[in-house]
């Protein structure tokens, strides 16, 4: 067959032999692939364009065809790096040949690009992601800052899904279920954590946790409307202490269970009212429930401790530096029978000091 090479293009798959610038011989390579081994591959699609891109060998099938993966398409550009895809070459020994040298430097340079590098013993393309990554699900519902990789599955700093569901410190998933995140992706996952008051700390690889809500603020239970005051935080447990006047103790609240009843301005007068009744306010200035103490007004009876004598004594309030003094040091009392358990005390405590 003397056909200058010029006007032949060679089927691939096919070698030749030249001798004075013709072609005297057209070959079949001796073309047997391994797993693992790079592809150039020529095929034309479904609209009869034709198609060029390398691909990873993964094994030959009985009816001619072979099954590939991690396909870079030469003309876009695109790497389908999804481990997990597979695809079918039909009639594959006329439509590839092994990659040239050329063609595996492009290759590798186009996983170094997406920080992918192929591990030849199970044919997987394994990122090589480092903690601080963002990295979103194939399926597009969550994304995730690293914060390791342990036995092929990714432990996550923090995440968010689709559910409205925060993910801290927690496995999140195989890693080949995961790619690189678009700086879209990125944002809006620092959006949704800023709005759940969790902050990404990119210079230490951290969060930092915010409290839901303020100090003394009143919430409402969703579950019965039953209202509380917050009293402190535990932000490593995403909990709040909730005190409530009606079952009068201090408990541990989950803050997905609450939410803030600042619009119900009606409800919140009345948990004051019902927390005064109780004997107990909030104090903006401490921040702490403190017990009410009575104080007369100007010329209104009370009762006090004499301190000389160990006696109770009642008198008539009035601006006296004496009993504004005693009104200032909490010595004065509604009741006589307040002042006698006051004083009870009082005496007890000498009484153990006497026996020291």
């Amino acid at each position: 067959m003397n056909l200058s090479i010029g006007e032949y293009k060679l089927p691939i798959g096919y070698t030749v032999v030249v001798e004075d610038g013709k072609i005297v011989v057209i070959e079949k390579q001796n073309y047997k692939p391994n797993p693992g081994d790079l592809l150039y591959i020529e095929y034309n699609d479904w609209c009869d364009d034709e198609q060029k891109m390398l691909a990873i060998f993964v094994r030959e099938r009985s009816d001619g065809s072979c099954v590939i993966k991690a396909q870079l398409h030469l003309e876009s550009g695109k790497l389908e790096a999804n481990p997990n895809t597979e695809c079918t070459l039909l009639d594959y020994k006329n439509k590839s040949r092994f990659a040239n040298n050329d063609e595996r430097m492009l290759y590798s340079n186009k996983l170094h690009e997406n920080n992918l590098r192929l591990k030849t013993k199970n044919l997987l393309i394994l990122p090589e992601w480092q903690k601080g990554c963002f990295l979103t699900s194939y399926d597009g519902n969550t994304t995730v800052v690293v914060k390791r990789v342990v036995d092929g599955g990714v432990v996550a700093i923090v995440g968010y899904d689709k559910k409205n569901k925060v993910v801290l410190n927690a496995y999140v998933g195989e890693l080949y279920c995961f790619r690189r995140s678009t700086t879209e992706e990125n944002l809006t996952l620092l959006q949704n954590l800023s709005d759940n008051k969790i902050i990404y700390d990119n210079s230490t690889k951290s969060i930092r946790r915010l409290p839901r809500f303020e100090l003394g603020e009143i919430v409402v239970l969703d579950r019965i409307h039953r209202l509380c005051i917050v009293v402190s935080h535990d932000l490593n447990k995403d909990t709040f202490t909730g005190y409530n006047p009606h079952a009068g103790y201090m408990t541990q609240l989950n803050y997905d269970d609450f939410h803030r009843a600042s619009n119900d301005v009606y409800s919140c007068k009345l948990f004051n009212l019902d927390m005064e009744l109780k004997g107990f306010c909030w104090n903006p200035d401490t921040k702490k429930i403190e017990r009410i103490i009575w104080t007369p007004k100007s010329g209104e009876e009370f009762y006090y401790i004499d301190m000389y004598f160990g006696l109770i004594k009642r008198t008539n309030y009035d601006t006296s530096d004496v009993m504004t003094r005693l009104i200032e040091a909490g010595n004065c009392f509604k009741d006589n029978k307040e002042a006698e358990s006051v004083l009870a005390k009082i005496k007890n405590i000498f009484e153990q000091r006497r026996s020291l």
